[in-house]
């Protein structure tokens, strides 16, 4: 469910229009390099990067500290 609890996690969105948006009520759900669930302690300022013809999302998290995540 959608989390108020001041720590920012991210979540899905859908718009038809890049106006008027929709989110998903559960935030995104993260694996560590074995596949494991993880999940930061906050997670915010997420950014869609293309890289040749694959899309990346990074985003900062706090993987034992500050920290930049890529999927």
């Amino acid at each position: 469910p959608l989390r108020l609890n001041g720590r920012p996690h991210i979540y899905l969105g859908h718009s038809k229009d890049a106006i008027n948006w929709e989110f998903d009520k559960e935030r995104i759900n993260f694996v560590d390099e074995d596949g494991k669930p993880y999940q930061p302690l906050y997670a915010y300022d997420p950014r869609l990067v293309k890289v040749e013809d694959e899309y990346f999302v990074i985003w900062c998290g706090d993987f034992d500290g500050a920290a930049i995540g890529i999927a």
